[in-house]
């Protein structure tokens, strides 16, 4: 008998922020993943559905995603959990132009 599987707690607000990159038409998507029990997700893969943008959370749950601006399904997967596919729409804003790591690990 196998154990069911725990789930991912996405908190929308607090977890994706949106901030952009005025020159090239592009967003970053960044949060944390935590499970239903409020613990980071390590090592959760963090993908834009039918695209090649994706990365991995570090140790503590805490991603960072750079993509152009547009209308994706944000999806988040991780050994023993299950996938969560989200809706999220990313702008262009000028907020954080110094932001350079597309993929960073903190």
């Amino acid at each position: 008998m196998t154990s069911p599987k725990r789930t991912f707690l996405l908190l929308i607000l607090s977890i994706i922020s949106l901030s952009a990159f005025a020159q090239d038409n592009s967003g970053m998507i960044s949060g944390k993943i935590l499970s239903s029990d409020g613990d980071p997700i390590d090592y959760a893969t963090v993908s834009l559905k039918g695209t090649s943008y994706m990365c991995s959370t570090n140790e503590k749950g805490l991603y960072h995603l750079k993509a152009p601006t547009g209308e994706y399904v944000i999806v988040v997967s991780s050994v023993g959990f299950e996938k969560v596919e989200t809706k999220i729409n990313i702008k262009s804003k000028v907020e954080n132009p110094g932001a350079d790591d597309p993929c960073g690990q903190g």
